[in-house]
């Protein structure tokens, strides 16, 4: 399992990838395993703990929004005699939930310290990272609350892990030694992880140094080593090629490069063929379960790496077509888009677009992919801007205001690149006139 991500500390940014290894693959003893599962259950309950002291300081407010009461797909089975009697949208109340200030949230972490502190055994370090996991999860279902993917229910935290901070880990000469109590360590050994050619590549350097290491996640399966590195700053000037996300192609642009479309047929294809294996195999769930999980977990693992390794020759062929440019992506979120029949929401639910994204991200070694809105990039008109009706199935839109007629899927693509790259009304106008006559052909078996 690979991670990349770009952060940024003070005013300094980072680029971070995050391996894991199992943990089978490292010599320790039984008393050491035991160790890390009991830090790993004290840990998590003092996470929750966290949350839960925070959870009762929570303020709630009321606020009236307007709703939709019925769904866009419901609204459209009427009949038009229907339609009139039916109030579309409504104004109802929602509560909203208001984090402790940070005064009252530093008396109540530092009142939760002596408490977890009274019958802790391990290291002191520890408790302030969970009380410090259980702030950043709070935050994170606030944000998700407000944003109507979470309910107000409070969060809690199951599978068992552990977080060791920078403090806790010295490494030296390829072994990485992790601090459970005082005067008590546990060492990995990664002279021999896979992973470690990739890391002196990302770094730079062949020698990898305890600076070039980040924060340590052990789980009750793996170890996850964090690697870092300073950001190489980006030109201001990079190119920026843009990608229309669709469920069979991603369909992209470029100013310089034009229209461009790339085939995901073949992972529509395995997904498909994979939901199948596991829809037979239902079959044998109620007499046979152990043999049908273990079936399932088999398919499942098989569909990921056929998935992940066509996506990667995808994203192999675009880094190389198009090297030193900046991707623009739509910030797709599936939670909004299950409206339609049962067969294109289990489609939705498959496709592969953020994966994509990250992949993109770590192929070029830390150059920005742009993600942009996607609200209105098939609807509005390349060259004047107006908002046009989509017809269901159409792959051609006529604009009511200027007349053109393009293709919908590059006319987005189009809409994309000029919200990640922000160019002036005349350079539109410019790039529009040279690609006009590829923006109005039919995009054929896409």
């Amino acid at each position: 399992m690979i991670r990349h991500l770009v952060i940024r500390m003070e005013a300094t940014t980072y680029e971070v990838r995050a391996y894991a290894t199992p943990l089978r693959c490292f010599s320790l003893s039984d008393s050491e395993r035991a160790q890390l599962c009991a830090l790993a259950s004290k840990y998590v309950e003092a996470v929750n703990a966290s949350i839960a002291s925070m959870w009762e300081r929570v303020r709630w407010t009321i606020r009236w929004e307007s709703r939709r009461l019925v769904s866009h797909r419901t609204w459209r089975s009427l009949p038009p005699e229907a339609r009139a009697a039916i109030e579309r949208r409504s104004w109802v109340k929602r509560l909203i939930p208001h984090l402790p200030s940070s005064k009252e949230r530093v008396a109540l972490e530092r009142s939760l310290r002596g408490q977890l502190l009274e019958n802790w055994s391990q290291s002191k370090h520890y408790v302030d990272a969970a009380i410090k996991d259980g702030r950043s999860i709070l935050r994170s279902w606030q944000v998700n609350y407000l944003n109507g993917d979470r309910k107000p229910h409070k969060p809690l935290v199951r599978r068992r892990f552990v977080r060791v901070k920078k403090t806790m880990t010295c490494y030296d000469d390829g072994v990485l030694r992790v601090s459970i109590k005082p005067r008590c360590f546990i060492h990995f050994d990664l002279r021999r992880c896979w992973w470690l050619p990739r890391a002196r590549e990302f770094l730079g350097h062949s020698a990898m140094g305890e600076e070039d290491l980040g924060e340590v996640l052990i789980t009750e399966e793996q170890v996850v080593v964090t690697v870092r590195r300073r950001a190489s700053p980006l030109l201001p000037d990079s190119p920026v090629v843009s990608w229309d996300n669709n469920l069979r192609s991603l369909d992209g642009f470029s100013p310089q490069w034009g229209f461009d479309s790339v085939s995901l047929k073949e992972t529509y294809t395995i997904h498909t063929a994979y939901s199948d294996h596991r829809r037979r195999i239902q079959l044998i769930r109620d007499r046979r379960k152990r043999l049908y999980f273990r079936l399932v977990k088999k398919y499942w693992r098989r569909e990921r790496n056929r998935v992940t390794n066509e996506l990667h020759n995808i994203a192999n062929t675009l880094v190389r077509r198009y090297q030193g440019h900046t991707f623009a992506f739509e910030d797709t979120k599936k939670t909004g888009m299950f409206s339609r029949s049962r067969k294109r929401n289990r489609d939705i639910s498959r496709a592969d677009w953020r994966t994509f994204a990250s992949i993109i991200v770590y192929k070029t070694g830390g150059a920005t992919v742009i993600m942009v809105p996607p609200h209105g990039t098939t609807k509005e008109c390349p060259k004047c801007g107006a908002w046009n009706r989509v017809t269901r199935g159409a792959t051609k839109i006529t604009c009511s205001g200027c007349g053109l007629t393009r293709d919908r899927q590059k006319g987005a693509a189009f809409n994309i690149w000029v919200r990640a790259a922000g160019p002036s009304e005349e350079q539109r106008q410019q790039v529009v006139e040279r690609w006009k006559q590829e923006l109005s052909v039919s995009a054929c078996g896409q």
